[in-house]
């Protein structure tokens, strides 16, 4: 191989590379700028007063924004449960006043490093639709 072959295999190489770098980052950028599914509740029962998931909701890339979109068969309150270690503050959503039956809402709430939520209704219902998204702070 002459020294004018090998230099394009350096650079076709050295190209290659830069391209594979560049792809992963960018497939990490749009991870971040995607929003991620953090729960999903659709047509199920909810007990009143009751966390929403089993677990915690906690975020990936704190901190960040949870959007819920929540729609139920049933007028009632949504709260937001925030624990930080052994803290736990629930926080009523809409202003406190009930959601209208069978109208799709959307809040928002800020989670910061080492916060975890859930979500509770104040009456039985079914969820006709809830989706949970963690959104990265810099977008929402």
């Amino acid at each position: 191989m002459n020294s004018t072959e090998r230099n394009i295999r350096y650079i076709r190489d050295n190209i290659f590379g830069l391209l594979d770098a560049y792809n992963s980052i960018g497939a990490t950028v749009i991870a971040m700028l995607r929003p991620n599914v953090k729960g999903s509740l659709f047509n199920q029962s909810v007990a009143a007063d009751a966390d929403f998931f089993s677990e915690n909701i906690v975020p990936m890339i704190p901190p960040c924004v949870i959007r819920i979109y929540a729609c139920f068969d049933t007028s009632g309150v949504l709260s937001v449960v925030k624990r930080a270690g052994e803290s736990e503050v629930t926080m009523k959503l809409n202003g406190g006043n009930p959601l209208d039956a069978e109208c799709l809402y959307a809040f928002d709430i800020f989670v910061d490093e080492n916060e975890e939520i859930n979500f509770r209704y104040s009456v039985n219902a079914v969820a006709l639709d809830v989706k949970v998204y963690e959104i990265g702070a810099s977008i929402s």
